[in-house]
């Protein structure tokens, strides 16, 4: 038998000692104290498929066109190390951060659909707000 715990709260993240593991501190809906512990390997799991499953909670939700979207604080690019790939890094206001591995032919991809872009939205007509 399953055992289901409702979380209620989130109220701490924390990394264990040594950085093995990470533990998550939330609350139940009696109000207790439920520690989430696990692997840090398993992180990169967890990492991938919260944003997926936010994806189809919202969708079930409000429709197929929702989608979960963050706003860009800033970004940077830099080398990666032994390798010709870039890594293009984007952080969120609150200090979210993910970071991709770009190869050179993506970024020029990326390059030429940001400028193509821009020079869409340079001579769009203003829109009017009611």
């Amino acid at each position: 038998m399953d055992d289901t715990v409702r979380v209620a709260a989130l109220t701490t993240c924390e990394v264990g000692e040594g950085g093995a593991e990470i533990r998550l501190r939330m609350l139940d809906e009696a109000g207790r104290q439920v520690i989430l512990e696990f692997p840090a390997g398993l992180g990169c799991s967890l990492i991938l498929t919260l944003p997926h499953l936010m994806d189809r909670c919202l969708r079930r939700l409000h429709g197929n066109a929702t989608r979960l979207v963050f706003p860009m604080h800033c970004w940077s690019l830099e080398a990666a190390m032994d390798t010709e790939a870039l890594i293009l890094t984007f952080q969120t206001p609150d200090g979210f951060s993910v970071a991709f591995a770009v190869s050179t032919d993506d970024a020029r991809g990326l390059v030429e659909a940001l400028q193509a872009h821009c020079a869409r939205a340079a001579v769009a007509p203003p829109r009017i707000l009611n």
